[in-house]
């Protein structure tokens, strides 16, 4: 009932109060043009196509056009092919789903993305305008300790309000922290935009107190939501595209020579007009700048909210492809600070895919809200502000893409809100190093340790916290930091902090950050700072040689066939490979093999690897010497776990030869192995000895012994035919005086 009580009156004001001017009908096309260089772009531009942001890619860009820029298009001689006719048509045939199909697809949705208050709306699954009103209006119903009343900070040319909440732990006063702007639906065919900023507001309501980082960020910050800035436009897509996928762009402004629209998103004074590519003239294009700067009431109520406010970054959240956009948009520049856009835009697409730009000329922009929130720096302050496109294919993606697009452009918006705040180089503290104990921690037992230090030349009070992070992006944790190992937040003495907490339970893969912040509201961010894994762990099971009739001598080359094994109890450790090195590389050469896949190893289970590590060893390698394998073991080309084996070095000849006797008592890996009846065991007696060698099965019954006897010292062998006994793993076990050695092998028929 809280969620829908003021659905139907607010339809039947809206339906009683707008009445929209007749205009003709418009039909959009997607049409793909070939882009060979910058100056092909220009060219269309200055014909009038009318581009706004677009990326070019394989030298082909493909944009959405109407009837008119197509006409355009075609006096330019520019070859181009339609791939969808109708947009709108297309979107009703392809694109949309049933309407019956929803309440199921709800719940699947639901069920995976975990949002509770988040839910398809009645226009193509997205919210109508006053569904948007009431969804603010529920939050604070639901939140009031933690989001405002809904406030109207201005209204369109028709007079709707545009409609602004705040999301802190103190939302009702102002308090002094730094503040975040989201904003979404500048352009009103881009629905996708607001539904992103809607999922994210409820991903903060709900996982406030339980979620770290979220806790964190609503705690202090102050964030600012301004969901649809252009009610005109969108309320006449709902008009006359009731289930969605209507292409109005602009506002509802009517202009002098009877055409419609004003693009919003030109209409800012930051360098407005500064050429005809970036922005038109001409009242009928999408791109239209209108008469004056700021001559629309919609930018100008951005413009006062910015100057009554003291935001530090924000997001001018767009539809449809995967990129972000940092000033500036009238020149294809980089800004001054384009170091700290890069860095905040290289941590915001790490998990989810997306590109950011970075200096290739593509689309450029003038009088849009991104450069003016930047540039404009005489009646606010400089906001770090950027254009993030959601990227869907489709200005209405279906409802089967609402919820995961808006869940993978969560964690962008939770970088923009942990910052970095805008700082003088001389003052600003910066997190150097950090690190983590071990790789490996084995589940809920083992701790895991995070050190890191700080260079802090302002001086200023310092609060140090790791939040550690599962690989689909949850927060599950948090470390407070101290320098001293007191509990109190403290300017560090030498700049170094940790903390420590016991592993998680879970079998799973982590990663560490470190977030620094002070009281004066400075921060810095360090992403990434270490993985580790409660996965496993992975380790040697079984080395066999599976084609070595001899056992290994000076000159002669070595196959290994090496099994690993998954310890843990639950998790599958995926994409696993091992790297291995020696401790006597310059009497080794590499035949093949220096890398060997395994693929997914499921826990308590054991996979054997397609290939074979091969070595020669050198004719000067020492005889009757260990050599040792190091294994590196690696999931998805991290090096969570080691382990090692060795090879016994035989003396040439020893067969016979008088005088030669071992150091010490050894038993070695059989061969062949695996073996196909026959297989040799090779053994060492520095001395004599009564011996006894047992075969084993794999649960530890006697299969045979294979000898019982007193022999004198020397380099010795047994064979096993085992010609009635089923394929499988055995073991062999030496007994000789008081040395006791167990081997493994294998019987493959």
């Amino acid at each position: 009932m809280i969620k829908r009580f003021g659905l139907i009156c607010g339809i039947v004001i809206l339906a009683m109060c707008f009445i929209y001017g007749e205009r003709s009908p418009i039909q959009y096309s997607k049409v793909q043009i070939p882009i060979t260089c910058p100056e092909d772009v220009k060219q269309l531009q200055m014909a009038g196509l009318g581009l706004g942001l677009f990326k070019v890619v394989n030298e082909t860009m493909v944009v959405i056009l109407d009837d008119r820029q197509i006409e355009i298009l075609k006096t330019t001689g520019t070859s181009y092919e339609i791939l969808i006719d109708d947009v709108i048509e297309h979107y009703n045939q392809f694109i949309r789903i049933p309407d019956a199909a929803i309440p199921q697809l709800q719940r699947e949705m639901r069920a995976e993305y975990e949002v509770e208050g988040f839910e398809f709306g009645s226009m193509g699954g997205y919210y109508t305008f006053s569904e948007v009103v009431t969804e603010l209006d529920s939050m604070r119903l639901l939140y009031p300790d933690l989001i405002t009343v809904k406030q109207s900070i201005g209204s369109s040319i028709n007079n709707v309000d545009i409609w602004m909440v705040k999301i802190s732990d103190n939302p009702d006063a102002d308090e002094d922290e730094p503040e975040i702007l989201y904003t979404s639906l500048i352009h009103a065919r881009e629905p996708q935009s607001m539904a992103t900023v809607m999922y994210f507001m409820y991903n903060l309501l709900e996982n406030y107190g339980t979620d770290p980082f979220v806790t964190f960020l609503v705690d202090n910050r102050e964030l600012y939501f301004v969901p649809v800035v252009n009610p005109d436009g969108y309320l006449y897509n709902e008009q006359t595209n009731p289930n969605g996928g209507g292409m109005w762009r602009k506002n509802d402004r009517h202009n002098a020579d009877g055409t419609w629209g004003v693009d919003l998103n030109r209409n800012f004074v930051y360098m407005w007009g500064y050429d005809d590519l970036g922005s038109s003239p001409n009242p009928w294009s999408n791109n239209y700048r209108g008469t004056a700067p700021f001559s629309e009431p919609e930018s100008q109520v951005i413009r006062d909210l910015c100057i009554d406010r003291n935001f530090q970054l924000a997001f001018m959240w767009h539809t449809y492809t995967r990129i972000i956009y940092p000033p500036w948009g009238y020149v294809t520049e980089l800004t001054s600070d384009s170091l700290i856009f890069q860095n905040l835009m290289i941590n915001m697409t790490q998990y989810n895919g997306y590109e950011w730009w970075n200096g290739e000329p593509g689309g450029v922009v003038n009088g849009d809200a991104v450069d003016w929130m930047y540039g404009e720096q005489n009646d606010k302050n400089k906001i770090l502000a950027m254009t993030y496109e959601v990227g869907g294919g489709s200005f209405w993606p279906s409802q089967s893409q609402i919820y995961p697009l808006a869940d993978a452009l969560v964690y962008p918006n939770l970088v923009l809100a942990l910052g970095p705040d805008v700082l003088d180089s001389d003052t600003t503290m910066q997190v150097e190093y950090a690190s983590i104990s071990n790789g490996y921690l084995t589940p809920g037992i083992d701790t895991l340790i995070v050190q890191t230090g700080v260079t802090n030349p302002g001086s200023l009070p310092v609060s140090m916290q790791a939040f550690i992070e599962s690989f689909d992006q949850t927060i599950i944790d948090s470390i407070p930091m101290f320098d001293d190992g007191s509990h109190h937040d403290s300017a560090a003495s030498d700049g170094i902090f940790g903390g420590m907490q016991l592993a998680p339970i879970d079998e799973k893969h982590y990663s560490a950050h470190i977030y620094a912040y002070s009281d004066s509201g400075y921060s810095h961010f360090l992403n990434d700072i270490g993985l580790f894994t409660t996965v496993g762990p992975i380790a040697i099971d079984t080395v066999s040689t599976p084609y070595n009739e001899n056992p290994p001598t000076p000159d002669s080359d070595i196959y290994f066939q090496i099994t690993l094994r998954n310890e843990g109890s639950t998790a599958t450790a995926p994409d696993v490979s091992i790297e291995i090195t020696t401790d006597m590389d310059s009497l080794i050469t590499l035949i093949a093999g220096s890398a060997l896949g395994f693929g997914d190893i499921p826990a308590q289970d054991m996979l054997t690897t397609t290939s074979f590590y091969s070595v020669h060893l050198n004719e000067n390698i020492p005889v009757e010497s260990d050599i040792t394998f190091n294994l590196a073991i690696a999931s998805g080309d991290y090096y969570f776990w080691s382990d090692s084996f060795t090879v016994y070095v035989y003396p040439l000849g020893i067969a016979g030869e008088e005088g030669v006797l071992p150091d010490k008592f050894a038993l070695h890996q059989n061969y062949p192995n695996p073996f196909n009846p026959l297989t040799t065991i090779q053994y060492d007696l520095p001395e004599r000895s009564d011996v006894q060698i047992t075969i084993y099965d794999l649960l530890g019954k006697e299969v045979t012994t294979l000898l019982s006897e007193t022999q004198d010292a020397g380099y010795k062998s047994v064979q096993w035919e085992a010609t009635n006994v089923a394929s499988g793993m055995y073991f062999y076990q030496i007994r000789a005086g008081d040395y006791v050695q167990t081997q493994k092998m294998i019987l493959l028929k």
